[in-house]
């Protein structure tokens, strides 16, 4: 379940995906992200909670059709951002 679904806010969520957090700091691969990255955390939201994001915030103002699952981008517990993936238009040529 969905700690949203928790709160009150119900939907399904991305089946089978868990959050992801940065797990070994230490290993310092690749770049080294800012402390204000390392704190971030991703991971499954309802739909409702990611459209009402981009409804509010996104340029378009809407959801993208097609979507297909909805992560939340988190900085401790506050929710600051939606992060959508879907399939495109289909291309019928």
């Amino acid at each position: 379940m969905c700690k949203l679904e928790r709160k009150g806010i119900s939907n399904t969520c991305a089946a089978g995906v868990t959050e992801s957090t940065a797990l070994d700091q230490s290993a310092r691969r690749g770049l080294n992200p800012t402390a204000a990255l390392q704190s971030l955390i991703v991971k499954p939201i309802p739909f409702t909670a990611a459209k009402k994001i981009l409804e509010k915030h996104h340029y378009l103002h809407s959801m993208p059709g097609g979507t297909k699952l909805a992560f939340g981008v988190f900085l401790g517990e506050r929710l600051e951002g939606a992060i959508t993936f879907g399939s495109g238009p289909a291309n019928d040529t």
